[in-house]
């Protein structure tokens, strides 16, 4: 059932990347502008370096974390703050391990969230603009016309 309920994840992961994808076809440079502005990249990389650096150090203090595999599910777990309980650190120097792993984890997932969602703002934003332009081009030709037909009837 568990495994059902990941894979439901996993499924709606997918498509809310697919739905990225679509956003940010309208422009070519989107992407690497994207990243520019928002660092996400470099966010990452952070992630990446904090997953390796938490894994290693809780591989060395801890006797309980006897490879490597296991140190790294110990820290994603404990960085999503699912924490099933099947892995527990034996020191003092594991449990802070595991809290570090939990704030750095909640700092890191918050500021993802947090760039996917400006990704939905910017390209919001940027459509409405698009629509307000293209309105004031209709009006200005409607005042266009208008004006012109004022100066024909001002001639007559």
């Amino acid at each position: 059932m568990i495994l059902f309920f990941l894979r439901a994840l996993r499924l709606i992961k997918l498509f809310h990347l697919i739905r990225i994808y679509i956003l940010s076809k309208d422009d070519e440079q989107f992407i690497s502008n994207f990243l520019k502005r928002t660092y996400l990249d470099k966010i990452i990389v952070i992630a990446i370096l904090f997953i390796f650096v938490c894994t290693v150090l809780i591989r060395v203090v801890d006797s309980n974390i006897n490879n490597i595999h296991t140190a790294v599910w110990f820290i994603i777990v404990s960085m999503t703050s699912t924490g099933y309980g099947d892995i527990i650190p034996a020191t003092t120097s594991g449990y802070v391990i595991g809290a570090v792993a939990m704030i750095g984890g909640f700092m890191i997932f918050s500021t993802i969230t947090a760039v996917i969602s400006s990704i939905y703002v910017s390209k919001i934003s940027r459509h409405n603009h698009n629509n307000l332009e293209s309105k004031i081009d209709d009006l200005t030709a409607e005042i266009d016309a208008l004006n012109k037909k004022i100066d024909e009837l001002k001639k007559e």
